[in-house]
């Protein structure tokens, strides 16, 4: 499975330039604007032990693509990191599942509050599909600040 090792090649990477083991990610929806991300933008989001991670990907891109890093420079991938120690809140919700939904993934909506440095209270709204889902497995409240 090529593609498996070089996603895993990828995270491999992610962990040697941060220095910090990743304890989940997953591809999502942001709801809501953050830091010059529009809204409804496709999002990588990643937790490590001290930071959660929000990369932007461009509507150009192509979403399998993320890992070769942005052709020629043109299109650049912006990352955002929020300190845990400033999350306040994160509040998973499960819809119910309804027959007609059966046939699709179900996807959880993620409400992620935190203070900014200034005192400026922010929140992050976002979806993703919940099963099999490291990410929300790795937002246990044991492991949150």
């Amino acid at each position: 499975m090529p593609h498996r090792e070089e996603s895993l090649g990828y995270w491999e990477q992610v962990e040697a330039e941060l220095g910090e083991r990743i304890l989940g990610y997953t591809l999502g929806r942001l709801l809501t604007p953050l830091e010059g991300i529009p809204p409804f933008a496709y999002c990588l989001f990643y937790l490590t032990d001290t930071r959660l991670f929000v990369r932007h990907i461009p509507p150009e891109r192509r979403i399998l693509s993320l890992p070769l890093g942005s052709p020629g420079g043109k299109l650049q991938v912006q990352t955002i990191s929020i300190p845990r120690t400033v999350i306040q809140k994160i509040e998973v919700r499960m819809p119910k599942r309804r027959p007609w939904s059966w046939f699709s993934p179900p996807l959880a909506t993620l409400r992620i509050s935190f203070t900014h440095p200034g005192g400026m209270e922010s929140e992050i709204q976002c979806t993703m599909e919940s099963r099999k889902n490291a990410f929300l497995r790795s937002l246990d409240p044991k492991n949150l600040p």
